[in-house]
This record gives structure tokens, sequence and C-alpha cells, in this order.
């Protein structure tokens, strides 16, 4: 069993992002069925935070077709390893829209990543909540230290 995380810089445009989420997560779920990769997919408008997991040759083919998606560019490789059992053994695919883009961005998930595996291993759905906790701790960090408007 093999894990492959990246993250990317999307191209979708804002007005159509989550019609295009749908999209991605249905086609998915379907070709993700036929060769056995579950994972999940997170996407913020400006970009594309994804894990997947499978026999190593499935996902690199996935892969490959993934650099050639025209929806995104950049994409950067975050986890690339071995992993001793499947964990997301219930999501073909499942997505969530994250609507932040001063808090979420690749080299925010890149720490993120490089933060959890450094301290805790790769156990893919403990990957899949530190970095939801992680994007809403630092979502409510930034609201807590904007300053207040003032009124005249």
């Amino acid at each position: 069993m093999h894990l492959i995380s990246y993250v990317s810089t999307s191209l979708v445009p804002p007005r159509f992002a989550e019609a295009e989420l749908t999209n991605i997560t249905k086609t998915a779920v379907r070709r993700n069925a036929r060769t056995d990769i579950t994972g999940v997919l997170f996407f913020q408008g400006e970009h594309f935070f994804q894990v997947i997991e499978g026999e190593k040759a499935n996902l690199d083919r996935l892969y490959a077709e993934l650099e050639d998606d025209p929806r995104h560019r950049n994409l950067v490789k975050l986890i690339d390893q071995p992993i001793p059992a499947r964990q997301l053994s219930d999501w073909s695919m499942d997505s969530f829209f994250v609507d932040n883009p001063e808090i979420v961005n690749p080299k925010t998930l890149a720490l993120i990543q490089a933060l959890y595996t450094h301290n805790f291993g790769i156990d893919a759905p403990d990957l899949i909540e530190f970095t939801k906790r992680m994007i809403d701790e630092m979502d409510t960090y930034r609201i807590e230290r904007e300053p207040m408007m003032r009124l005249n």
C-alpha cells in the first residue's frame, strides 16, 4: 500500500469552483473504484490539496494523469511513500471546499504536512483531521488578531 499527497495551483475560475469540485469528485469516485484508490481532496479556490492511497503502480498512473490535468498546475508532491495499510477504505474520494485563500496556500499545507509527519508519522485519516483542525485554528487565530473596526 502506498500514499501520495500533493498541492497544486487551481486554474478553475472562481465562479465555477463548486460545480467543478462536484464534477471532479463524481469522476474520481468512478475511476478510483475501478483502480482501488481511496482519498480526499481539499479545494479552496486557489489551490488543491489531495491525499490518495492505493497500489503504487495505480497511484503513479493517476498522478501522471493529474500532472496533465488542465484544471491545475504547479503540482508539488508532499508525500510519496509506502504505508502499512489502507486508511481511507470508506472514501473512494471525498472532497472539501475550504473558503479561505488567505490561510490555505501551498506553503502552509506543506508546513502542516511536514509538522504532522515529523511528529506523528503517516496515518491518512489522522492527517486529514489534523489538516482540517489546523486550518480551522489558523482561521480562528487570524480572525482574533484582526484589528477591530472603529466607528467615529
